[in-house]
């Protein structure tokens, strides 16, 4: 990671305190099932100030440039990132968001389809010990979907004053 440098507006080399933050977030993520090169680009653009093109994301991490894309678009697709198109010019530059809310609100969105899904397994389920244990999985995971709204509506209130 040569040019981590060009980073940030502080030093940044390979080794750096910085450079290890963005290989660390990188290895991190990939337990969520995304690419180590996904994770590396968010925690580099959630680190700069200015926006950044895919030419100068891939040279400054020493990634491909469609290892840049396609992190790009994962990040786009998460809500994390948004991209900036410039006005009578082809380039396109990549940005943090500046407010991470669509992250918990994606999570209550899939978490609530798996509780769906899995109600509709109680329904289905064979015998008795298998519908405890399936109405078991609803009941957490529907106790966390309410908390995890009261805890999302908590914040914005909190953000407000």
């Amino acid at each position: 990671m040569s040019n981590v440098s060009n980073i940030v507006p502080f030093p940044a080399g390979a080794d750096s305190p910085q450079g290890q933050y963005i290989d660390s977030h990188g290895v991190l993520l990939e337990q969520f099932g995304l690419p180590a090169a996904t994770g590396r680009i968010f925690a580099y653009l959630l680190l700069r100030d200015e926006p950044a093109t895919l030419d100068t994301i891939a040279a400054d991490l020493e990634i491909s440039k469609s290892s840049a894309s396609v992190g790009a678009r994962h990040l786009l697709d998460a809500g994390v990132v948004r991209r900036l198109n410039q006005r009578g010019s082809r380039v396109v530059l990549y940005e943090s968001v500046d407010s991470f809310e669509s992250l918990v609100e994606t999570d209550i969105v899939r978490r609530a389809m798996l509780v769906e899904k899995w109600r509709q397994g109680v329904a289905l389920a064979p015998s008795e010990r298998a519908r405890q244990r399936m109405a078991q999985l609803v009941d957490l995971y529907d106790f966390t979907l309410t908390e995890t709204r009261a805890t999302l509506e908590r914040w914005r209130k909190r953000r407000r004053r």
